[in-house]
């Protein structure tokens, strides 16, 4: 978490760096609020004391409100149950409106869920997901 222990110190840093707006501060309250989040309940708490999936979701979220174009999620669905795995799945659908991702992970399922193209390693291939370019 770029050397932050706590996610709002990670906000701070995001805010002095100018990649994030504090002028939309509320609103990226009101969105952890929609993923039954409370950001002043884990704001300093370390996030080694978090849950995975809080601190997962909340990190997307904080990304997909920062001034960045591009979010690398390196498996972001490890440790996750089905009801998380639901939970990152609409966010990341909601935010890759304007941003690009990045996704790495084992879980092709939700690769082919939200990925437009797939560079598979096993499999030593590039194919196009026309599932989701044709959703586009």
């Amino acid at each position: 978490m770029l050397g932050s222990n706590t996610l709002e110190h990670l906000l701070l840093k995001l805010i002095n760096n100018n990649k994030f707006d504090p002028k939309i501060l509320n609103s990226f309250i009101k969105k952890l609020k929609s993923y039954q989040i409370n950001w002043h309940t884990i704001k300093d708490q370390n996030t080694k004391d978090l849950s995975w999936s809080i601190v997962r979701i909340a990190l997307v979220i904080i990304l997909s409100q920062s001034n960045y174009d591009l979010i690398i999620l390196d498996e972001p669905t490890f440790g996750l149950g089905y009801q998380q795995k639901r939970k990152l799945s609409e966010l990341l659908k909601n935010i890759l409106v304007n941003k690009h991702l990045i996704l790495i992970s084992h879980d092709i399922d939700f690769v082919n869920a939200h990925c437009d193209q797939v560079l598979n390693f096993d499999l030593k291939n590039i194919y196009k997901n026309h599932i989701i370019v044709n959703a586009k």
